[in-house]
């Protein structure tokens, strides 16, 4: 379609109306037919059918800069010396595309609603690059906010994190308000929390399974914050969720309709208790792992496991058994760091060494008489099931 304006007395920028709202809109200033494609008006038009995004701008509106910062960013990048244009026309053009980034950060709120809306027009592919800069996550701010309340207080005390990790305040609050809503919108939704984020937020795997480890930390409420976990990484928390969300909740074939990866799978916990039994087969367990790390680990490290072993296998029976108990299982991380990390930290174990251990230990289930297990010969599976998610977890928490 064709206009012919007259005298140009006003220029209107248009950036992603559909044709019939911006037909209607020219119906009004006209008061002729919106059919009518050919009509005298002494206003220019710029149309723009789809909304353009600079994710080079975008990205420093996503970081928090402000508009005059963005443009002094792009400035030092060479912008005006490549275009030829004023730091004036560069700010005015910053400041455009952030109040079109403005606009569109109520949509970014619910990115299923981009794809059905009409007001900003965006590329398929665009939109998939916008939602997941918005969406991004600094690994250091998440490990501030990790563990504690999605409260308004703690969005105030939000100036703390931003000092401590260097993160633009606007940055972090972005990312604390993103955490909250995703986890307020998937906690009482049932299947696995990665599809829900997937589809709810359109996020890739790899994004939505970040946000998948931080709801899952969340909802069972573990301690993260204390000293002795400080040197632990977003990431290393990661891993053990991911890890738990794997292996100690219910199987969806066999759990009931409301399923969610977010829960445990309490009838484990419950069997854990079980584990009780070896207790009086420590001796023989003992005698077994002994003789599969011999020529494995080192003779400080084997002297040691002689030594200890008690205490070591005795340490992870505790932890098993204090799952089922809210308490217990919120100070799971430190029980770990308390309870396995700092004594093999003192006798200076390899990682190579640790791993041997755990390993061993878990198979030695398999050289027990399951007579001597009695009326419970689930015990080997349990043990199995248990020390699968505690091996992946003492390993990733030791080697940092």
């Amino acid at each position: 379609n064709t206009f012919e304006p007259g005298k140009t007395t006003a220029n209107f920028y248009i950036w992603s109306w559909s044709c019939y709202e911006f037909l209607n809109m020219i119906h009004q200033f006209s008061n002729n037919p919106v059919q009518d494609y050919k009509m005298s008006s002494d206003v220019d038009f710029l149309v723009r059918n789809h909304t353009t995004i600079d994710f080079d701008i975008y990205q420093l509106w996503v970081s928090g800069q402000s508009a005059y910062e963005a443009a002094l960013s792009l400035e030092k990048q060479g912008v005006l010396i490549q275009t030829g244009a004023s730091f004036d026309l560069l700010l005015a053009d910053v400041k455009d595309h952030y109040q079109t980034y403005h606009a569109l950060e109520s949509f970014l709120h619910s990115p299923s609603r981009l794809g059905d809306q009409w007001t900003f027009q965006i590329h398929t592919a665009t939109r998939s690059k916008a939602i997941e800069s918005y969406y991004a996550l600094d690994d250091v701010v998440v490990r501030e906010i990790l563990g504690k309340k999605l409260s308004a207080r703690n969005r105030k005390d939000l100036d703390e994190v931003s000092e401590k990790t260097g993160v633009r305040l606007v940055s972090c609050r972005r990312q604390f308000d993103n955490i909250k809503r995703i986890f307020k919108q998937v906690e009482e939704i049932p299947g696995r929390v990665v599809t829900n984020i997937k589809n709810l937020f359109l996020l890739p795997d790899p994004l939505a399974r970040k946000y998948a480890s931080v709801v899952f930390i969340a909802n069972n409420r573990f301690e993260t914050g204390k000293r002795k976990l400080g040197y632990l990484t977003f990431n290393d928390f990661i891993s053990c969720a991911e890890a738990m969300m794997s292996n100690w909740v219910s199987n969806p074939s066999e759990a009931r309709g409301d399923f969610t990866d977010l829960d445990f799978d309490r009838e484990f916990f419950l069997e854990l208790r079980d584990l009780k039994v070896f207790a009086e087969l420590e001796k023989e367990y003992k005698t077994a792992v002994l003789g599969m790390v011999r020529g494995k680990v080192s003779p400080k490290a084997y002297s040691d496991i002689e030594n200890n072993f008690k205490a070591y296998f005795r340490s992870l029976l505790h932890i098993a058994v204090g799952l089922n108990h809210s308490r217990d299982l919120r100070d799971f991380f430190v029980d770990i760091v308390e309870k396995i990390i700092d004594p093999c930290r003192q006798t200076k174990w390899t990682h190579n060494e640790l791993e041997k251990l755990l390993v061993t230990i878990t198979s030695s289930v398999k050289t027990i008489d399951k007579a001597k297990f009695g009326d419970l010969p689930n015990i080997p599976s349990i043990w199995e099931r248990y020390m699968k998610t505690m091996t992946i977890c003492i390993l990733h928490m030791f080697r940092s």
